[in-house]
């Protein structure tokens, strides 16, 4: 954006004002507080009032986000393998996206500071599940991910075409979009099968702890899977400025701008079953 800031920081929070809302309301029954919830998110965000394009931007943005089943925030590091964030109350349950993505680091945290995209729209839910945790039930309703698509110069048309097929099977896992034809793509891109993954590399796909985890400057490490990110090999260095090309051109075309993807788009918040994809 032409101020500079950073527009995954500083996001919206109305987690204290939905709580206070919803406390004479809510019910024994679990998927009849996340209707009251999600109803309560959209009419305490949509009271805000800002004068600014950013403000304005995360505001809308947030309205569909935090009543969404399924988040994911689409980012590159400068230079990393494929890894993913979230909270820590999301998991296991995102490990079947893990597995499809191949994510090779995924990291935990109930909250890492600086309030991003993904734990705006993911950790009120935990907040209220504290404050209510003896009188009603509350689920962790929506699951937000920070998806690192590797770095900055991975552009190739092979790892954006696997890339966009494991989100879909991910998807069509949920049941949110039927499964693909292999007849309308390469045979060799097939689906993952999750359960078989995990029963065979049990320990692949294990989320790690935010804590004390930090960019690293140096060699590619002998065991990617345990960092987050890291800088190539020396060697590789000129295969990788032709692609740190296209990656400039591809930022100048505005290929990284805000968008959303429902799934199931509708307008009324008691939908269990929405999704939303933000890069």
């Amino acid at each position: 954006m032409s101020t500079g800031v950073n527009f995954n920081r500083d996001w919206i929070d109305v987690t204290s004002a939905v709580a206070e809302s919803v406390a004479d309301r809510l019910t024994a029954d679990e998927d009849t507080n996340v209707a009251i919830i999600r109803r309560s998110i959209l009419e305490e965000t949509t009271k805000l009032k800002f004068n600014t394009v950013e403000k304005v931007l995360k505001r809308e943005l947030f309205k569909r986000a935090a009543i969404s089943s399924i988040v994911l925030d689409l980012h590159c590091d400068t230079d990393a393998i494929m890894h993913t964030y979230t909270h820590d109350r999301s998991w296991p349950e995102m490990q079947d996206l893990a597995v499809h993505l191949q994510s090779e680091c995924n990291l935990l945290a109930p909250e890492s500071g600086g309030n991003p995209f993904d734990e705006a729209c993911s950790c009120p839910w935990a907040t209220l599940m504290d404050n209510f945790e003896d009188r009603y039930p509350i689920k962790m309703a929506c699951q937000s991910v920070t998806i690192e698509l590797r770095g900055e110069s991975d552009v190739y048309d092979d790892l954006a075409q696997r890339d966009a097929l494991a989100l879909f099977d991910f998807f069509a896992d949920r049941g949110y979009v039927r499964p693909r034809s292999e007849s309308l793509i390469s045979p060799a891109i097939t689906a993952f099968d999750v359960r078989s993954v995990l029963a065979e590399y049990p320990d692949k796909f294990s989320g790690l702890p935010l804590t004390g985890v930090d960019m690293i400057e140096g060699s590619r490490p002998a065991n990617p899977a345990r960092v987050a990110t890291g800088f190539a090999d020396r060697a590789d260095r000129a295969d990788r400025a032709d692609r740190a090309d296209r990656a400039d051109r591809a930022d100048r075309a505005g290929c990284f701008a805000q968008a959303l993807l429902y799934v199931h788009p509708a307008e009324d918040p008691t939908l269990h079953r929405w999704c939303c994809l933000k890069s």
